[in-house]
């Protein structure tokens, strides 16, 4: 799934120097596939974007139809006092894996390349509700 994201987002990256975001889910018969929007949805601004990809990957997962999802979006992170451009990918399992990854992003004339992946735990939130405290 990473691997099938990150060549999509560098086609993207190389024709018009920006991405939005993306999701993609694993079926339950394996095949790997793209998740894509409506025309009213493909129109609404990022984070409203991110939302519907999730309630929509929640909805497959919780109706048992896939096994695995990842969304990714752009963002930024300060290192050594630098803002610095990355990929957020966050990634889903059904087995019970949930991760961040920020992939540090470099734009020279056109040229992509992807700087090594910082991992963070995430709490789920596509496959399984949270626990809440206290009960």
């Amino acid at each position: 799934m990473l691997k099938a994201s990150m060549s999509d987002l560098e086609q993207e990256l190389e024709s018009s120097a920006i991405f939005g975001p993306g999701a993609w889910m694993v079926l339950k018969d394996r095949k790997l596939k793209k998740v894509t929007l409506d025309e009213k949805s493909e129109n609404a601004p990022p984070s409203a974007k991110l939302q519907v990809f999730r309630a929509s990957l929640r909805s497959l997962a919780r109706h048992n139809k896939i096994d695995a999802a990842l969304i990714v979006y752009p963002g930024t992170i300060t290192k050594e006092g630098e803002k610095q451009r990355v990929v957020v990918v966050e990634h889903e399992h059904r087995l019970g894996i949930s991760g961040l990854k920020l992939i540090p992003l470099e734009l020279d004339q056109g040229d992509v390349s992807f700087g090594a992946a910082m991992s963070q735990e995430k709490s789920f939130q596509i496959f399984y509700d949270q626990k809440k405290k206290g009960v």
